[in-house]
């Protein structure tokens, strides 16, 4: 959202009309549009229109409230400006951090910047709705603003710390790209365990979520994939190391019993599940290891068993 259309500029029972369409002529040099006139003069004189040259839309859409309170209405974050410090006035920040304020507050919130009366600004009671105070540092014999010139220099100030325009994205990924990198993280986080197999798709969409808002290029998908492959090779080999282990395990076992042949049982580890035999790269099982099996000979003889040939 445009920040400047959640900023609002409040003037506070202005008396003179010319400097309501003043107010209009400097809102618009800095970009911002929303006035709200608390208690205002009649300000529909050629006066004011004359002063509001070429911003006559804002003045024609001004809210006006009877009360300070109801323009508040809405405002999350309510910015007074003065120039008179005192005991009961305050806090005060200083512009470029008020600025900031303002800025961040105003991308999902409105804001108010309050402005007083042309001859005594805010009164004690009303800064108590603001959440801190600005001073514009002016020279020590004349402090004090014109109230055009006020909404000016701090709408400027606000304006100029606009962030330049963000580059345009990179080319980012596309849907199928997307939807493949969400299809191998279910599949490498099943493989080792991390996902329960009951609740596959509640975990994927916080993975969604996350990753849904990092704007992923397709150089970012591509070292995802990378990693979620790494993390099957690596559980495939575990698997085989240990369906290896259990293979010589079991011929060993068989050999005693004296059974020709054996099967290597398959091995779980999370989800994955192998039936390999022998290790990989390594092609048939070795005429010399035939003999091996699984960890059981045939059934009811396996380890353990009081047969006589388990005794042998």
């Amino acid at each position: 959202m445009n920040p400047w259309d959640n900023i609002w500029v409040v003037l506070v029972e202005p008396r003179h009309p010319g400097n309501i369409g003043a107010v209009a002529r400097a809102m618009k040099n800095v970009g911002l549009s929303r006035l709200a006139l608390v208690r205002p003069v009649p300000f529909h004189t050629s006066e004011a229109y004359a002063m509001a040259h070429m911003s006559e839309e804002i003045l024609e859409e001004a809210s006006i409230y009877d009360s300070l309170e109801e323009a508040l209405e809405g405002k999350a974050l309510v910015v007074g400006t003065t120039a008179r410090r005192g005991k009961r006035r305050g806090p005060f920040l200083a512009v470029d951090d008020a600025v900031e304020e303002i800025l961040r507050t105003a991308r999902s919130n409105r804001v108010a910047l309050l402005f007083g009366r042309e001859e005594r600004g805010l009164k004690n009671e009303e800064l108590k709705y603001c959440q801190f105070l600005v001073t514009l540092p002016m020279a020590y014999s004349q402090p004090s603003l014109n109230l055009a010139q006020a909404v000016l220099l701090l709408g400027y100030e606000i304006f100029r710390a606009r962030k330049p325009p963000r580059e345009v994205y990179p080319e980012l990924a596309s849907f199928e790209e997307l939807e493949r990198m969400y299809s191998k993280i279910e599949d490498a986080l099943t493989c080792i365990g991390f996902i329960h197999r009951n609740s596959p798709k509640t975990f994927m969409r916080a993975v969604r979520r996350v990753l849904g808002r990092a704007k992923l290029e397709r150089r970012d998908v591509y070292v995802i994939l990378k990693i979620c492959e790494r993390i099957e090779q690596f559980s495939r080999e575990v698997l085989d190391f240990r369906n290896l282990r259990s293979y010589f395990e079991g011929a060993a076992g068989n050999e005693r019993r004296g059974y020709e042949k054996g099967i290597a049982p398959s091995v779980e580890l999370g989800m994955c599940r192998t039936s390999d035999s022998h290790p990989p790269g390594t092609g048939a099982v070795p005429e010399a290891l035939a003999g091996g099996g699984g960890a059981e000979g045939p059934k009811g003889e396996g380890p353990g068993s009081d047969t006589e040939d388990s005794r042998a």
